[in-house]
């Protein structure tokens, strides 16, 4: 049996242990970050050497909190790309159901040989049970 990866952007799916490590981590380097900008922000400019090493030690330091805080929060949108997915398998479900009921109906009733009309209907029932997928596929 094969590894569960997401199609659309190659990852497993993560745990809820995962997400919530994960969680926390982004919030320690958010405060890292303010922490950072607090103390740049409290540096007195006062020129020489002394001040330019400080400012440039505070401003490695943003940047490594903010490389951080981008390559958590890509792992953390990574996970929610299996929530998607069920989504849409839910949707999908969901339009198979009542595409089989419609068609079930629809050869179940009306007249033989099918008029134009019935035709119509049969159209208008799966385009209906397809709506439920294609809504899911453009807003999920």
């Amino acid at each position: 049996m094969g590894s569960r990866v997401c199609p659309r952007r190659g990852v497993a799916p993560m745990s809820e242990a995962e997400r919530q490590r994960l969680e926390e981590e982004l919030a320690e380097w958010r405060r890292q970050l303010e922490e950072c900008r607090a103390q740049l922000a409290g540096l007195t400019e006062q020129g020489g050497t002394k001040y330019q090493k400080a400012r440039t030690y505070w401003r490695r330091r943003i940047q490594q909190a903010r490389e951080q805080i981008t390559q958590i929060e890509a792992k953390l949108k990574l996970g929610r790309c299996w929530r998607l997915l069920r989504s849409m398998r839910s949707a999908f479900e969901v339009s198979v159901l009542f595409a089989a009921i419609g068609v079930v109906f629809w050869i179940g009733g009306g007249p033989h040989p099918r008029t134009r009309g019935a035709w119509l209907l049969l159209v208008a029932i799966l385009i209906i049970a397809a709506l439920p997928a294609l809504l899911c596929w453009v807003f999920c």
